[in-house]
């Protein structure tokens, strides 16, 4: 086992089960441990249309996959139809919330390469308006006629 619930704080994980459901029996599904938040079943798959996978047809069943999600008291998502939604990832994006006192070595590294990203962006600009009123001046020559002998 990879992890254990107990490791994790009540309420604090959200889990994805990304399935076309071809290969599910739903016999005995467990309630998930206290520090499951949401479930989500992401179904994957064409449902009308099968595709070969290791010699069997292979396609996404979304009856079952409903099934499996209302049994984990989670949601089911055809992410052929449609994207998961930006609610349900909200609160993976914000962290565990405490803050940042210092700067890392990797912090500073992108800062400098930010500001030199930025000053570099400027030269040009820089250079038009406060670059100096010199010119270029081109001489013009008389043309020549090649392989005329004068």
């Amino acid at each position: 086992m990879l992890f254990r619930s107990a490791d994790y704080p009540d309420d604090s994980t959200t889990v994805f089960l990304l399935t076309d459901g071809d290969a599910i029996d739903l016999g005995v599904i467990p309630k998930p441990p206290k520090s499951v938040r949401d479930v989500y079943v992401l179904g994957v798959g064409d449902p009308h249309q099968g595709t070969f996978i290791d010699d069997h047809m292979s396609r996404q069943d979304a009856s079952l996959l409903g099934t499996l999600a209302g049994r984990l008291r989670g949601k089911y998502i055809d992410v052929n139809d449609k994207h998961v939604t930006s609610l349900a990832l909200g609160p993976l994006a914000t962290g565990s919330g405490a803050t940042k006192t210092s700067y890392g070595l990797v912090d500073i590294a992108i800062f400098v390469f930010v500001a030199a990203a930025v000053v570099h962006a400027l030269i040009p600009v820089a250079l038009e308006y406060f670059g100096s009123d010199w010119t270029t001046v081109r001489v013009r020559r008389p043309a020549t006629r090649e392989g005329v002998a004068r």
